[in-house]
């Protein structure tokens, strides 16, 4: 009886330990662009810098200079794109490789490519997401980069951002929008 029970209590354990590697693969944090935004939102609204934004649509071009920014609100949009969104659960993989760290999606995803390169220092340079959505009566392809500098010695500050999303409408057409935005950071 002793030998069943024992068969009996490893076979358990093999269950239990089974189930709590597929719960931590699960739960993995990958990179976290949220807390990213969140960060630059922060300083960025303490520097409160301008920004010069051009928006193209097609052929039709608007040239704005903006001040006193709602951070969060400008870049709202970049949230969507967090790797730690459900959306995104169980289907990245990710390396490291001469300090550009990209993920590669397992499964179907709007987010095509995601590359984030890094200085000597794992500092963020710069974020390269492509993504497309496709429908029967909407194709889209986006690309987004952000680009950082050193603020101080050792914060990257967000010093530019451009998307560019090219839209096949149906019954409407093709249709191009590009925005690009540079953030004028006063140093002192």
């Amino acid at each position: 009886m002793s030998i069943l029970k024992n068969i009996t209590l490893l076979y358990i354990c093999f269950i239990v330990f089974s189930c709590t590697t597929d719960t931590h693969v699960t739960n993995e944090k990958y990179f976290s662009l949220t807390d990213v935004l969140n960060e630059q939102s922060r300083v960025l609204t303490k520097l409160n810098p301008n920004i010069n934004k051009t928006v193209v649509l097609d052929s039709l071009k608007v040239i704005k200079h903006i001040e006193n920014t709602d951070w969060k609100n400008e870049l709202g949009f970049f949230y969507q794109f967090d790797l730690n969104e459900k959306q995104f659960k169980n289907i990245l993989k990710e390396e490291l490789h001469n300090q550009k760290l990209s993920y590669t999606f397992l499964e179907k995803s709007d987010v095509q490519t995601y590359e984030i390169q890094l200085d000597s220092f794992d500092r963020v340079q710069s974020i390269t997401i492509h993504s497309s959505k496709n429908s029967y009566y909407y194709n889209s392809k986006t690309i987004i980069n952000l680009n950082f500098g050193l603020y101080s010695e050792t914060f990257p500050l967000l010093l530019s951002y451009h998307v560019t999303t090219n839209r096949n409408i149906l019954f409407i057409g093709n249709e191009k929008l590009t925005i690009s935005s540079t953030i004028n950071v006063q140093t002192n």
